[in-house]
């Protein structure tokens, strides 16, 4: 009887480790995504979120999820508004500990071996040293311009939304008036990738192809509405107005 005690003593920890293989590779793309979002909120947890993304990462199968994770979802603590008083202070402080939690996160992922996961938060880190910095120019030209170089210019704008935080990046760095040409070749590249990327609704079936075309349209919509804010040209005015509705037509 004692030596199947001890039998049972030295398999049990086989067990439970196999017991802890199973659960890892029975996870699913969901629960990972769904984990993730807890660890960034309401269980708070650095390691855990971290380990969720490079799961996802780890599959290519899983790598359009992740994105759509860490650039829809995740992404939204370092959407600040315009103007931080808008917020009562409970809100305010709530948003501060959503992006310092992202930050942590964000350095988590910095700190991985492979490398999808950090070419997917580069154009994120980028954004959020921009808002850090964004009272000081040098470093403000600095870090756009190292923005447009590796997100921007013959690049994807739409895989890992570069597109959208270079608009994020040009409301912040055009208060600056020594940054404005820079502003300008920043605004020029997005305003043009987007505008020649524009996808028909024929050629855009449900999915993410849908998703793509719903977010060329809207990030040039953008750019249109910003130009026009700027110019006092009623005609201009107008025709940026014209190229909306035809765009509505697309």
């Amino acid at each position: 009887m004692k030596s199947i005690a001890y039998i049972c003593m030295f398999l049990m920890p086989c067990f439970v480790a196999n017991a802890q293989s199973n659960q890892k590779s029975e996870e699913s793309p969901s629960d990972l995504f769904n984990n993730f979002q807890h660890f960034t909120t309401s269980r708070p947890n650095v390691d855990s979120a971290f380990y969720c993304a490079s799961r996802l990462a780890s599959n290519p199968k899983y790598v359009s999820l992740l994105r759509d994770l860490l650039h829809n979802a995740f992404a939204q603590r370092f959407k600040w508004p315009d103007k931080a008083d808008s917020l009562d202070a409970a809100l305010l402080q709530e948003r501060k500990a959503d992006r310092i939690l992202g930050q942590k996160v964000l350095a988590r992922i910095m700190q991985d071996t492979a490398g999808l996961l950090i070419e997917t938060v580069h154009p994120i880190i980028l954004l959020t040293e921009v808002q850090d910095n964004n009272t000081d120019p040098a470093t403000l030209k600095k870090l756009t311009d190292e923005f447009i170089k590796t997100e921007i210019e013959e690049r994807d704008i739409y895989k890992n939304r570069s597109g959208r935080y270079g608009l994020m990046i040009s409301r912040i760095i055009e208060k600056q008036p020594e940054l404005r040409s820079v502003n300008e070749k920043l605004m020029a590249l997005i305003t043009a990738d987007l505008a020649k990327n524009q996808i028909n609704a024929a050629d855009a079936s449900a999915g993410s192809r849908a998703d793509k075309r719903a977010w060329y349209r809207y990030q040039y919509a953008y750019t249109q509405y910003a130009q026009a804010e700027k110019t006092a040209d009623i005609e201009k005015r107008k025709n940026i107005s014209k190229q909306l509705s035809n765009l509505a037509r697309i």
